[in-house]
């Protein structure tokens, strides 16, 4: 499993130069204010592993490790593990960058709503991982970028026009109840669609012909 992982992160390590110049001037406009930058590293951090299906197609690495028992089992659950790591490491990086951000322009420091960011942010790209993953096993990166593509942005326009719709604060207020437990729930939707989500691409990967 380890190896698998050392792999997935060796892989990244030759993506991730292309991404350097694109991550820097989305740091430069979340620092001169012209953007949120919150979720720019951990949806990159999701991209660059999508990368990594094209890799293992150009080497027959589906092949290789179809060779070995539990090889398929080990190498999906490889790649979950992969990005869930660097969800969680660019979301924390993300969040003392902000902390340290809001020092030097010498703003109003609210850990609290920094954290909350930081949790939906964890959970929205958990939620594209989720979604993509299953469609690349099955599809294949090429023929699911299109598909994942529109999902991704029905999803963002539908949650746009919900905002839009109505009134959020009043719902709230009118489910106060919810603050005290909204944390805990968010993270239990995370568990539930990663769990689903990653049976899914198991059973698509182990029936797959290669």
């Amino acid at each position: 499993m380890l190896g698998l992982i050392k792999k997935d992160f060796l892989l990244l390590k030759n993506s991730s130069k292309s991404y350097l110049l694109v991550l820097l001037i989305y740091l430069f406009l979340g620092f001169i204010g012209e953007m949120d930058f919150s979720f720019i590293l951990p949806f990159m951090s999701v991209l660059l592993m999508m990368m990594t299906f094209s890799y293992d197609t150009f080497n027959h690495w589906d092949s290789y490790v179809a060779t070995f028992p539990k090889g398929r089992a080990g190498s999906v659950r490889a790649k979950y593990i992969t990005t869930l790591i660097l969800i969680l490491l660019t979301s924390l990086i993300t969040f003392f960058f902000q902390v340290i951000l809001i020092c030097i322009k010498k703003q109003p420091l609210e850990l609290v709503l920094l954290l909350e960011k930081m949790l939906g942010t964890i959970f929205t790209t958990i939620t594209i991982l989720c979604i993509s993953y299953p469609a690349i096993y099955k599809f294949g990166l090429e023929k699911a970028r299109i598909g994942i593509f529109l999902v991704v942005f029905v999803l963002a326009f539908a949650v746009q026009a919900l905002a839009s719709a109505i009134d959020l604060n009043q719902i709230l207020n009118g489910l106060a109840f919810f603050k005290n437990i909204w944390v805990p729930t968010l993270i239990l939707l995370s568990l539930i669609i990663l769990a689903l989500s990653y049976f899914i691409s198991l059973k698509v990967y182990s029936k797959k012909e290669l």
